[in-house]
């Protein structure tokens, strides 16, 4: 009996890593559809896609604006401090939302052909990139017009972004699957991510919330803001927030692929 078990879990694995390996090779598809899909969002619009980057901009122009007059610093470093913070929270809770969302808004697809589930993974990834790229902009005219000069440690954010992207992979497997077993669950992902937004620091800064920051360390996303803002804005490697990214971001890989094992076959099922 515990061969046969053995026999089907090395089953599923193989298939788990089929599927994965599946999605990926069909690139010139999810770069497609993820383009379509932004296209058609945008469609009837003067200037498209651009309008996430002038939303983009205002925020921050308005954030600047009202909490710059309290900040312990000057306009150009607080101005850069925003623009990185929310750029970074932005790619965050645009992975968490569309994970969570993934493969209900994928019903048809995946009820109506055999198509590997990593392939909505890679378009809803594809799109949220293709959008952070529109508000990069912003952030590099900002640093440009006010002669912040990146180091060679900036590098460094260029790292804490491709752990961003590894997490992104994982958050959708793992929110994706259990939105669409638990229904409530993506309802409270969303109450979550709004008062995290005021508990990572985005538009204050440590210095000013004093003996609270203690217990605020210990918001994850506070740490992944950090490790891709502070090489960029300070040239400072922030080295524990870069090991609590890491260590996640390994949970999240070996959690995703445990719960894709499982609920490979199930999903559409779920739906």
């Amino acid at each position: 009996m515990s061969l046969a078990v053995y026999e089907l879990g090395k089953g599923q694995r193989a298939a788990a890593i089929q599927d994965i390996a599946d999605g990926f090779s069909r690139w010139r598809l999810w770069m497609a559809l993820a383009i379509e899909d932004i296209n058609r969002r945008f469609k009837r619009t003067y200037i498209g896609v651009l309008w996430t980057t002038l939303s983009f901009a205002l925020f921050v122009g308005v954030k600047v604006l009202i909490f710059g007059r309290m900040a312990p610093t000057d306009d150009a470093f607080f101005t850069n401090y925003v623009a990185l913070g929310f750029f970074a929270w932005m790619y965050i809770s645009s992975s968490v939302a569309d994970g969570s969302n993934v493969f209900v808004v994928s019903e048809g697809w995946i009820k109506g052909g055999r198509l590997p589930l990593t392939l909505f993974v890679c378009i809803s990834i594809t799109r949220s990139l293709i959008l952070a790229f529109y508000n990069f902009l912003v952030v590099v005219a900002l640093l440009a017009i006010y002669k912040v000069a990146p180091t060679w440690t900036a590098l460094w954010s260029v790292v804490a972004f491709s752990l961003f992207i590894l997490c992104s992979f994982a958050i959708h497997f793992i929110l994706g699957t259990l939105c669409t077993r638990f229904r409530d669950v993506s309802h409270l992902i969303q109450a979550i991510m709004r008062v995290m937004f005021f508990l990572t620091p985005i538009f204050w800064l440590p210095e000013q919330i004093g003996p609270l920051w203690r217990y605020l360390q210990y918001n994850p996303f506070a740490h992944f803001v950090m490790a891709f803002r502070d090489p960029l804005l300070t040239g400072t490697v922030p080295v524990q927030s870069f090991q609590i990214v890491l260590a996640i971001t390994a949970v999240l890989l070996v959690s995703s692929f445990t719960l894709l094992v499982f609920a490979r076959r199930r999903i559409i099922f779920w739906l």
